[in-house]
């Protein structure tokens, strides 16, 4: 899936990375 491909709100791209991380952790 693409990521960081298009141009996001700070808050947008910090939940986009908190939920990153989780699914890493997680995995």
């Amino acid at each position: 899936m693409p990521k960081m491909q298009q141009p996001q709100n700070p808050i947008r791209i910090g939940y986009n990375h908190r939920t990153y991380v989780t699914a890493t952790y997680q995995s």
